[in-house]
């Protein structure tokens, strides 16, 4: 292979290279699946509260052209604990009281590795993909699997000479639900998230 059809391909592409790195914060409400499972005389439901979580994030962009940036991003959620409740409802029994487990402690964090595309304009707007690396525990019950989620965010970039500081609204959701029958832990995992995201370019 000559080195020419190497080099050349990366000669054309340095231009576009932004090498700008990103550091972000997320701060928002974080919202959970809920279920419910019939069996032959009993059915069980089960649901978690709404929890704030922080989020931060590392992005550095490959290129930039024009209003178009494309950042690979990183990120992480450290463990949080929200409340789940799982009731269970004998059917068999005319009139039986249900179970209530009482709340219990559910905990979900993650780490993120995906690409964002952003816009710049009047209001710059992104959208990306991210594969979440998530790990869940409930009654000593842990999991870690991986989900891809998407991600949009609306807000507004103060330019500056070095430090560019950024604000905005960002929402995101799993692409993909998650169940696993008896054992509510994966049943219970999040679906969506909506908050502030700021941070600074440089």
């Amino acid at each position: 292979m000559k080195i020419s059809t190497v080099v050349l391909p990366l000669f054309l592409l340095a231009p576009l290279s932004a090498q700008t790195w990103e550091l972000g914060v997320f701060a928002g409400s974080q919202s959970y699946n809920s279920f419910s499972n019939s069996m032959p005389g009993l059915t069980t439901n089960g649901s978690c509260a709404k929890k704030t979580v922080y989020a931060a994030r590392l992005g550095y962009s490959v290129i930039d052209l024009g209003p178009a940036m494309l950042q690979l991003m990183v990120g992480y959620q450290p463990s949080v604990t929200t409340t789940a409740r799982i009731i269970t409802q004998g059917t068999s029994v005319p009139g039986q009281a249900p179970t209530d487990s009482g709340p219990l402690d559910y905990q979900v964090s993650h780490t993120s590795v995906g690409v964002m595309v952003n816009f710049k304009a009047v209001a710059a707007v992104g959208v990306g993909m991210e594969m979440r690396f998530e790990k869940q525990s409930l009654a000593s019950n842990n999991v870690s699997y991986a989900r891809p989620w998407i991600r949009a965010n609306i807000g507004m970039a103060f330019s500056t000479p070095v430090i560019k500081p950024f604000v905005g609204l960002e929402l995101a959701a799993a692409l993909s639900s998650t169940s696993d029958g008896p054992q509510p832990v994966k049943s219970l995992a999040p679906k969506s998230q909506m908050g502030a995201y700021a941070g600074i370019r440089f």
